[in-house]
Order: C-alpha cells, then sequence, then structure tokens
C-alpha cells in the first residue's frame, strides 16, 4: 500500500505534463484535419451502437435490469412505449413499509408491460411530494417519510420522459399508487405534449380508482370492508403487497401478535391471502391496460370497467358515425365550449387547437364529454330555468356529435371544411376587454409575496379608488396576475366601503337591500367579469375605497408580488340606470350555523324574504369540498312554489357563475320568500372529502365548509317591476301566437 501510495504524485506530474501536450498537439491540427478525426470518432460510435448483441437477452419488461444493448433491440422490435410509475416514501400505519406504494408498482407495472405487449418499464420513481419539509406537515411528521418539492417531483417526471423520447420510445405513459402523484404526472403530460411533435405522453389516473377495486372485490370475490381501523392501510393493499413480498407487511411479526387483521378482515393464511392479491393486482392490471390502449390508438375491450363512460346514440343528424368529421362538425363545438381554457399558457392542461391535439386526446374527450364532466358546467339540465348568457356547457346533440367522431374513427375530414383559428383573449388580458377596450378604472391590491411552503393565507388590504365624482359601474371583472397569480389565488372579494346617505336608486321598501352594499364582485376560478343590464349597476363614490379579501394557497414556490386587480367599465356621465344591483350572500344555514356529521350527507335550509321586487341576475352556489348540490326556490306569496334552479355535482374547485338571460332572469314580488337548500357529502363515496371522519362546520379554510348563494339582485320599484312582468307577458304571448301560425302553415 505504501508503495502505491508513494507513486501516486509521479503519475499526476506525468499528467499534467502531457494533457498540455495532447492539447497542443489538437490546436496545430489544420480545420480539415479535426473534422477528420470527429468524423473517424463519430464512425466509431454508430459501429457500437449497431453492433450485434453477443449475448442472449434476459426476458425482463425493466429498463434497469436490461444492458442498452437489449433495451436497444427490445425497441426494434416494437416496444416503444415506456411506463413511468410513481410511487412514494410514506408513512404507512404500524405494519405496511414506508414504500408500500412502490411495493405494489413492481408486480403492477411488469403485469402491465406484459399484458400490452409493446411496452419496458422505468424505473419507479419512489420519491415524490409527501407534505411540506421545513415546516412538516401530512406525512413528513412521520420518520421516515421522504419528501420532493411540487416543482422537483415534476421536473423529474419531464427528464426522465424526455430521456426516453431521446432514445426512440414513441408513447410514455405516466401512472401511481398515490392520490398526491396524480396532479403532477398529469400537468407533466401536458406539457410535453405541447412541446413534443414525434411523441406522446399520456396520463392514465385508473390505476388508482381504488374505488372500483373495493367494488370488484366485493361483487366478485365476495369481501367486503365494513370497518376502518384508522390507519394508512387496507386489506386490498395489504394483499396485493404480499404478492410481492410479505415481510413489507410485516406478516410474521403480526401473526405472532396477534394482529393479523386489517379493517375486520383476517391476512392469514398466508398463501390463500397471496392468491386473492394476485387477483385483486389482475383486475387493476387489465383495468390499466384498456386504459391505456385507449389512450394510444382508442383500443376498446368489452368489460366491465372499460373506458368510455356512457354510450350515446351513434347517430347524428341522420348519419352514422363514420360520417362525422373533426374539420366539419368537431372543431366548431371545441371553438365554442373547449379552446378558451384548453391552449396553450391558459388553466387547462393540454391544448385543443389543432386536429393533431383532439386526434391525440380523443378517448379522454370522449369519456368527458359523454358524462358530462367537461366542459365544466354543473346545472341541472331537467328543472329550472335552462337559458344562460354563459352557458359553456354541451347539449345532447353536440355530446352525440363528438361521441360518433371518436367512435367512427377520427375522421379529419376535407381541408375546406375546417373553421378559420378563434383568436382568444390573452390570458394575461382582460377577458372584458374584447368588448369594452381598457378599463375606465383599475384598482390594485397591494403586493404579497407567499412563501413556496405555508399556509394558506388570508390578506386583507384596503385601497383607495381615487375616484373624485359619483359613477355607475356598466361592467366589473377581477383578474389575479398572470401567469402565477392564477396558480395561488383561490378566491377574492372586492367590497367598496364609501359615506352613503341612504341607499341611492333603491325603493324606500328595500330593507334588507342595505344589509351589503358594498359587496361589489367575488371571484373564484372558473368565474369571468360581470356586465349589468342597461336598467342597473353598481353605484361608487367620490373617495371610495376597495377592502380586499384575497386567499391564496402555497405551490412550492416563492411567488413575489402578487397582485390582485379589479377592472371597472362605468357608464357614460350623462347616464343613470334606475335600478341599482347589490351583490347578496343567501345563506343556507340558519343561525347556527353548518353542522355536518361525520360519514352522511347533510341537508342545510334557509329562507329570505325579499323586502321590495326584484330581479335576480345569476345563480352561483358557493361551497368547498364536502358540497355535493344546491337549489333555490321561490315560494311566492300567493303560496305557489318554483324551483328556479338547481346544481347536483356541484365542484369546489370550479365556480360557475350561471349568469340568467335577459328574457328569464327570474322576476318576484315583494314578499316572496327565497329557499335555499344544500347538501354535503361528508362520507367515503365523495372523492374531494379529505376525511369522511370529520366534523365539519363553517369555516374560511377550504378543509372547513360553506353553504350559500352568490347572486346579484336588482331591486325594482314597482311600477317597473310591473311592467317587466307584462312585457315578458306579452313576448311569451307573441311566440306563442308564431307558433300557432307556423302549424297551420304546415
Amino acid at each position: 500500500m505504501k508503495k502505491s501510495l508513494s507513486i501516486l504524485p509521479s503519475i499526476a506530474l506525468l499528467a499534467l505534463i502531457v494533457a498540455p501536450i495532447q492539447a497542443q498537439q489538437r490546436r496545430d491540427l489544420t480545420p480539415e484535419q479535426r473534422a477528420q478525426m470527429q468524423a473517424e470518432r463519430e464512425a466509431q460510435m454508430q459501429a457500437e451502437l449497431q453492433a450485434e448483441r453477443p449475448i442472449e437477452a434476459l426476458n425482463s419488461v425493466w429498463i434497469e435490469e436490461l444492458t442498452w444493448m437489449e433495451v436497444r433491440d427490445a425497441m426494434a422490435d416494437g416496444k416503444t412505449t415506456a411506463l413511468i410509475t410513481t410511487g412514494g416514501i410514506e408513512q404507512n400505519g404500524p405494519y405496511l413499509a414506508t414504500g408500500k406504494h412502490n411495493y405494489v408498482l413492481q408486480g403492477a407495472c411488469e403485469g402491465v408491460a406484459r399484458a400490452l405487449g409493446n411496452a419496458l418499464c422505468a424505473p419507479i420513481i419512489k420519491l415524490v411530494p409527501e407534505g411540506d419539509i421545513n415546516e412538516p406537515s401530512g406525512h413528513m411528521r412521520y420518520p421516515g417519510t421522504i419528501s420532493l418539492r411540487q416543482e422537483t417531483y415534476e421536473a423529474v417526471l419531464e427528464d426522465v420522459a424526455a430521456s426516453l423520447r431521446a432514445h426512440g420510445f414513441k408513447h410514455i405513459v405516466f401512472f401511481g399508487d398515490s392520490g398526491g402523484n396524480q396532479s403532477g404526472m398529469e400537468a407533466a403530460a401536458a406539457r410535453l405534449n405541447e412541446r413534443w411533435y414525434d411523441a406522446t405522453a399520456h396520463f392514465i389516473p385508473e390505476f388508482y380508482r381504488y374505488r372500483e377495486v373495493h367494488e370488484w372485490m366485493n361483487t366478485e370475490l365476495g369481501i367486503a370492508e365494513t370497518t376502518n381501523d384508522g390507519i394508512h392501510d387496507d386489506f386490498v393493499i395489504t394483499s396485493i403487497m404480499m404478492v410481492t413480498d410479505p415481510t413489507s407487511v410485516r406478516y410474521d411479526q403480526r401473526v405472532a401478535a396477534g394482529k393479523a387483521t386489517i379493517n375486520g378482515l383476517s391476512i392469514s393464511p398466508k398463501e390463500e391471502v397471496i392468491q386473492t392479491g394476485k387477483k385483486l393486482l389482475d383486475f387493476r392490471i387489465r383495468q390499466t391496460v384498456n386504459a391505456i390502449q385507449a389512450s394510444i390508438g382508442g383500443t376498446q375491450t368489452d368489460n366491465d370497467w372499460g373506458v368510455g363512460g356512457t354510450v350515446l346514440a351513434q347517430s347524428v343528424n341522420g348519419h352514422g358515425g363514420e360520417d362525422v368529421t373533426f374539420n366539419r362538425d368537431v372543431m366548431p363545438i371545441l371553438q365554442a365550449k373547449c379552446q378558451e381554457c384548453h391552449q396553450p399558457n391558459s388553466i387547462a392542461p393540454m391544448s385543443l387547437l389543432t386536429y393533431r391535439d383532439a386526434y391525440r386526446w380523443a378517448d379522454r374527450i370522449r369519456e368527458k364529454v359523454a358524462n358530462r364532466i367537461m366542459p365544466p358546467w354543473h346545472i341541472d339540465r331537467t328543472m329550472g330555468i335552462q337559458d344562460f348568457k354563459n352557458d359553456r356547457g354541451l347539449n345532447d346533440a353536440q355530446i352525440e356529435t363528438i361521441v360518433s367522431w371518436v367512435d367512427g374513427g377520427r375522421a379529419e375530414g376535407e381541408p375546406a371544411d375546417l373553421p378559420p383559428a378563434v383568436e382568444f383573449p390573452d390570458p394575461a388580458q382582460w377577458r372584458l376587454g374584447s368588448e369594452f377596450g381598457k378599463p375606465d378604472l383599475i384598482v390594485k391590491s397591494e403586493p404579497y409575496t407567499l412563501a413556496a411552503h405555508t399556509q394558506d393565507k388570508w390578506f386583507r388590504p384596503v385601497v383607495e379608488t381615487g375616484l373624485t365624482e359619483p359613477r355607475w359601474v356598466k361592467a366589473i371583472e377581477i383578474k389575479p396576475s398572470f401567469p402565477e397569480g392564477r396558480q395561488i389565488v383561490h378566491h377574492v372579494l372586492a367590497s367598496l366601503d364609501q359615506e352613503e346617505d341612504g341607499i341611492v336608486g333603491l325603493a324606500s321598501t328595500a330593507e334588507d337591500a342595505a344589509q351589503t352594499p358594498g359587496l361589489l364582485m367575488e371571484w373564484a376560478v372558473g368565474k369571468e367579469g360581470e356586465i349589468f343590464n342597461d336598467d342597473a349597476g353598481k353605484l361608487m363614490l367620490p373617495g371610495s375605497r376597495i377592502r380586499w379579501e384575497v386567499h391564496m394557497h402555497a405551490i412550492g414556490q416563492e411567488v413575489k408580488d402578487n397582485q390582485v386587480e379589479l377592472g371597472i367599465w362605468f357608464y357614460p356621465k350623462d347616464y343613470t340606470p334606475k335600478n341599482r344591483t347589490i351583490l347578496r350572500a343567501l345563506g343556507a344555514v340558519g343561525a347556527t350555523g353548518l353542522d355536518i356529521v361525520p360519514n352522511l350527507t347533510s341537508v342545510t335550509q334557509d329562507f329570505h324574504v325579499l323586502q321590495a321586487p326584484a330581479r335576480l341576475e345569476n345563480f352561483q352556489p358557493h361551497m368547498h369540498m364536502r358540497g355535493k348540490a344546491m337549489s333555490l326556490e321561490a315560494i311566492y306569496p300567493d303560496g305557489r312554489k318554483e324551483l328556479i334552479s338547481q346544481v347536483n355535482d356541484f365542484q369546489w374547485n370550479w365556480h360557475n357563475n350561471y349568469i340568467y338571460a335577459d328574457d328569464v332572469a327570474p322576476l318576484f314580488p315583494k314578499g316572496t320568500t327565497l329557499v335555499i337548500t344544500a347538501w354535503h357529502d361528508n362520507t367515503v363515496d365523495n372523492p374531494n372529502n379529505p376525511d369522511p371522519e370529520q366534523w365539519v362546520g363553517w369555516g374560511d379554510r377550504t378543509v372547513d365548509e360553506m353553504a350559500h348563494l352568490w347572486v346579484d339582485v336588482t331591486y325594482l320599484e314597482q311600477d317597473d317591476y310591473e311592467q317587466q312582468v307584462a312585457a315578458r307577458e306579452e313576448a311569451k304571448k307573441v311566440a306563442e301566437d308564431q307558433v300557432s301560425a307556423d302549424r297551420d302553415n304546415h
């Protein structure tokens, strides 16, 4: 050892001498000689890359187990689909290894790859976001958990995917075994597809649909979990882990300690449970394979869990699905209902601007529209008012068109049938700017810097408007900063603080209108600006202020100097609308507040009596993660009841504001009782429910609850109300007479 060490300085000295000589020799070469050397090195590399494999290939689908030659030859044989799976290192109760999800994926990825026949498995991404690190939250409160920042996680996914694409893989498939992993995979896939032209990324959420696994276990195997031990474990996951390695669930130790049960089900005898685990794993594999095949090439299989959702009629306007083309039939629908969000740098995860975009996502599009998940329009189409100014939902004919196009082969059609591209407003600009131009007044909140990892924040600055004279508001819009503000801002309230003598523009009897005259606008994701009818508006006075409430949540990266802007468009100075519109929060709870018990669906209801005639301009339910449904009903002074609007599939992360068309906006006489009813689903059947065991009450946080209806109420003088009712009745009579005349002519 001493001799070896003693010659190291000499070797180092020799290197110092030789390296400069070699460098000088390279500098002495002519450009032609250097080019020749580069060509020889490239030829040597190509010869190596094309060399014949000297040994028999290993029978494995795991890239990390194969040699580079074996991967090359597998791709040449058609294995050009790469599976990227995500697991985690997190606490899983007292019995399961922290690598629970990774154990599941060991068997699952291999099974999926072999079932597909054209796929290889990339190494499992074992490290994922598990909670805040510096101030531990979530699983990070438990020793052994390892967490990544969200941006790090998504960067890893994109780098791994890009590496595989660089080698020639054509389809990169993401799926994972943890709920927290899903959004990152979906976002990464969407970004990759925006950049790639020669490969496609696919996000497959079907693998993680554990509810379907439990249902299948119950119906097909006769096994049902009827209790919950309250730990991060269940029979499905335990039995699947035992297939890979029984020690990962501490099988022997649990048997010895008399702890060999989970949620009332025994995990003994070992071999029987392993066989059950194999059946459950096989079900998940088949489920995932079907979804991948559908995403890649539209392959459909007949089974109970297949992709596609509700099957609608296969004929549209009298012709079969094979006659439906993208250019003629589908593109106009996407332009009208989808593309404003589904375009680069907008809020949706993928673009749908071109035929190639839609072809790539065709099966996902079919599933979402057939089940009325997209576009997000949650109003009940079977009851109440159905005419809205901003209706972004699809009618039955439009859904049938899209379904028929996908099922009929996804034909592109004639180039001449393709409508001109739509120029949508820049997402960083005012949405109402295309109609009204630049706002007459812009009021900005104070800047706020949100830390990368922190609890939700409520920022409440007060800002002067700078008005020096009274002005009536025609339209308003709230706009978070772009793009980071759109990611961190959950909702915004802008209240108008000003000195008033009485309630200007209201009927003298509108006593309840004075309760909230200052609430100017509420904004949440999914809501656009507001435009008031020509006979109504909102009044702003000199010396007024805007009281902001900005609710923000961290996204894993610091956002500096975020500001929210309020854009205001005024009526001309010489125009005064006769009515004033008041934004009301009509609650569905009484004085005791919300009381949502665990593991049940709760119903709350409250009543609001109008003290003056009024016209309701919109219907916007507001609840949080457990919100399920909300309805608005009117009880007229004569006792007559009418259901005005109802949402049966409320989505807490997309707040639709349903703006009534002018000729149907409900008109109510003085003394009408508005009944607000809200349903909250605090059960395991609610996929958004963070914890069905929690007793939930009212609160600002998203994990707390609310139950109210945001509605613009335009209070009317009695004579104005009567005139509007008479005009409605006259218009209805004219329409009925026209229908009768048309019938007679035929």
